[in-house]
């Protein structure tokens, strides 16, 4: 079967090349009435531009890199499926990765995805505030950051989640259950969303006039399952502890099913809510409450950024914090 090129379009439709290469970009100007006729075509044929050929003649791939520290953590896959369907129907193909957590893999795939020609990066979470010095070859092309501060040297725009906000409404929702004595369980202290969240967290407990004690804040380090449900455990059974709020949900259920191991009630001696608003939050027991991230708004500001620089890489750099919903239920 012959492939169709752009020339079929332009002699099946009765217009110029030109005419159908500016209703294909969406560039220039065109009649409804044209647009209708040639997306026709274009459609009863199964055409598909060349986008290659494009790259190279007009440095253009229409395709985006998306760098994730953990496909399996329910709230990166879920707002990485938003963020695809974002952008195709922005009309460009999405190339996911994901790092691991890992420096080097992250690295590589940084500059697989440049050499690839994308026409932009999104960087989503990370260890540290992202640094373009370490990423020479990144520094044409345009970029933006979800969840990760950039570096005091890269010019680059976020959209994240308001942790701080989130993390406030989730404290202050214990402390309204009369729990005195709370806990916050992170992974990394210096993790940029972490640092937000206890921010958020040591806010809440000034703000009621509750004292800081010194091992508030645990961190459970990115360690197997068995480590941190081992840490977890010392944590409820040594410590005088009336409440958790975890960094996220996959924490806060492991900690249910350690208090109740250890046949501590839930919610009457130990309260806990965390953060995402998985979907097993309504299967867990008792239910588990919950701060939700609304992924579908992160996405389609995050995208929405990223054409923009993308057509105007002097585009002005923005810091769009998205806010958050709590959803309370039998855990507290």
């Amino acid at each position: 079967m012959k492939k169709i090129s752009i020339k079929d379009i332009a002699e099946l439709s009765g217009y110029s090349i030109a005419t159908v290469s500016r209703v294909i970009n969406k560039k220039g100007k065109y009649s409804k009435r044209t647009e209708e006729k040639i997306l026709k075509i274009i459609d009863e044929t199964d055409y598909h531009p060349n986008y290659s050929a494009k790259s190279l003649r007009g440095n253009q791939s229409y395709t985006i890199g998306v760098l994730i520290p953990d496909i399996t953590n329910s709230f990166f896959s879920s707002l990485v499926q938003e963020i695809e369907k974002s952008l195709f129907n922005a009309g460009y193909s999405t190339i996911i990765t994901s790092t691991n957590r890992n420096k080097e893999k992250e690295t590589q795939y940084i500059n697989t995805l440049l050499a690839k020609n994308v026409d932009g990066l999104i960087i989503i979470s990370g260890e540290k505030n992202f640094d373009i010095s370490e990423y020479p070859l990144l520094q044409e092309t345009p970029f933006i950051c979800i969840d990760r501060r950039p570096s005091h040297n890269t010019p680059a725009s976020l959209i994240s989640s308001d942790h701080f906000q989130g993390a406030y409404e989730a404290t202050k929702a214990l402390l309204d259950k009369n729990v005195t004595h709370p806990v916050i369980l992170v992974y990394d202290k210096d993790n940029p969303s972490a640092i937000d969240r206890i921010g958020g967290f040591n806010q809440a407990i000034s703000d009621n006039n509750l004292p800081f004690y010194r091992d508030q804040v645990y961190e459970l380090g990115y360690k197997s399952t068995d480590e941190i449900t081992k840490a977890i455990r010392y944590i409820i059974a040594k410590n005088n502890i009336d409440g958790i709020f975890a960094i996220n949900d996959d924490i806060a259920a492991l900690s249910i099913s350690i208090a109740k191991n250890l046949n501590v009630s839930i919610p009457k001696e130990l309260k806990i809510i965390g953060f995402d608003n998985s979907n097993f939050c309504n299967y867990t027991s008792p239910t588990l409450s919950s701060v939700k991230q609304d992924t579908s708004s992160i996405a389609k500001k995050s995208v929405s950024q990223l054409i923009k620089e993308i057509a105007n890489p002097s585009a002005k750099k923005k810091k769009i914090l998205v806010p958050t919903e709590l959803f309370i239920r039998d855990s507290i």
